[in-house]
C-alpha cells in the first residue's frame, strides 16, 4: 500500500447528463414505484455500487501483483456477458419471486462456504 496521509485533501465534483426515451406510462410507473420488478432506481443504484466495489477490488489485486492483464480482460468479459444474460433473464424470463428465491439460495451457499472456510 502507498501512504497517502501526507497528501492534501481535494474537493472533486463529477457531473453526468443523459437523455432517455421511454413511454410516458413507464416514467410514471418508475416515479410511483409501481414497476412489477420493484423499485428500479434503487436497484440501479445498488448495481452501480456493487460494480464499483468489484472494480476497485480488481484494481487493488492487480497492483498487489495478484492479476495480470489477461486475467483482467477475461474477468471483464465474463462480467459483461453475465450482466447481459442476467438482465435479459431478469426482465424477460423469470418472475421477481423466482429471482428472489435464486438469490436467497446463492446467499445461503456462499454463507455456508464462508462459514466452513472460517471454521475449517
Amino acid at each position: 500500500m502507498i501512504d497517502t496521509s501526507s497528501k492534501f485533501e481535494t474537493l472533486r465534483e463529477a457531473r453526468a447528463e443523459a437523455r432517455v426515451k421511454m413511454a410516458e406510462s413507464t416514467l410514471e410507473a418508475v416515479k410511483k414505484e409501481t414497476v412489477h420488478k420493484g423499485n428500479v432506481l434503487e436497484i440501479a443504484r445498488a448495481a452501480v455500487v456493487m460494480a464499483w466495489k468489484r472494480t476497485v477490488g480488481l484494481i487493488s489485486h492487480y497492483f498487489k501483483g495478484g492479476l495480470d492483464f489477461s486475467d483482467l480482460f477475461f474477468l471483464g468479459f465474463a462480467v459483461f456477458v453475465g450482466a447481459q444474460l442476467g438482465s435479459f433473464l431478469g426482465t424477460k424470463k423469470f418472475s421477481p419471486l423466482f429471482l428472489q428465491r435464486i438469490f436467497a439460495v446463492i446467499l445461503v451457499i456462499v454463507s455456508l462456504k464462508l462459514g466452513i472456510g472460517i471454521l475449517g
